[in-house]
């Protein structure tokens, strides 16, 4: 009888194996940057990612991960394509980041662990120096000492991603050959939630309503911790508009 199972069941993953399809799409394709995606999908219904995923830059790989019926699954890795090291790793549930996740910086640091699940900081880079923060006390904003500064989650490669996706150099300011960097200040409350967001250093209107724009995405931030609590505080976000690229 066992025999016969395991039989049955062989053949069902077979067929299971057989109902898949391999998808190669191209993203971007210009002279500079090819971005592809690899995946598979159904046979029966092509819309239904499920299985391994790959998303590659000039042939290097940016993302691996797996699909399971159109949904997030499993464990997911970025690398950074220059290096091929890995840049954030966890795990996908129903197409939401459950349990722990870390995060590295360029120079291969483990910058971040934290638990989706638990909404918790697990573990984070101790630079060992005095952390001054401004904390909104009531009506009152002083500077203090603090143990930990309001982060984005996910550290420096989060932030550099989402200003790599989605900032665009206004023409008009490249036109003109205006280059410099933009300071928007932000609050940060208890819960990690931004709000407030205004240009506290400007460079020229339409970078400042480009900062300003994009400051507005950057959303899941860990709050300032003081005396062991979160409080709310007030962070800076650097953008600077270059020739050679955009930078933090």
């Amino acid at each position: 009888m066992k025999t016969v199972l395991l039989l049955i069941l062989c053949i069902s993953l077979s067929a299971v194996a057989q109902e898949l399809k391999t998808v190669k799409k191209t993203l971007t394709s210009n002279p500079f940057t090819e971005e592809i995606e690899e995946y598979q999908v159904f046979k029966s219904d092509k819309k239904i990612r499920h299985g391994s995923y790959v998303r590659l830059v000039n042939k290097k790989i940016l993302e691996t991960g797996f699909y399971k019926n159109n949904q997030k699954d499993s464990v997911w890795t970025k690398f950074y394509p220059q290096t091929g090291a890995i840049r954030e790793q966890g795990n996908y549930q129903n197409n939401q980041r459950v349990g722990p996740w870390s995060f590295f910086n360029f120079k291969k640091q483990k910058e971040q662990v934290y638990d989706f699940t638990a909404r918790r900081l697990l573990e984070t880079i101790d630079d060992s120096t005095t952390k001054i923060g401004w904390v909104i006390m009531g009506a009152d904003t002083i500077q203090t000492n603090i143990e930990f500064v309001a982060t984005l989650i996910g550290g420096s490669s989060a932030f550099a991603e989402i200003l790599t996706k989605n900032i665009k150099y206004p023409i008009a300011a490249v036109k003109k050959g205006i280059s410099g960097r933009v300071l928007v200040s932000l609050t940060v409350d208890e819960d990690g939630k931004a709000s407030a967001h205004k240009v506290v250093k400007p460079l020229n209107k339409d970078c400042d309503a480009e900062a300003l724009r994009v400051s507005l995405l950057l959303t899941d931030w860990l709050p300032a911790i003081k005396d062991g609590k979160p409080v709310k505080s007030i962070c800076l976000v650097p953008v600077s508009f270059n020739f050679g690229g955009i930078v933090r």
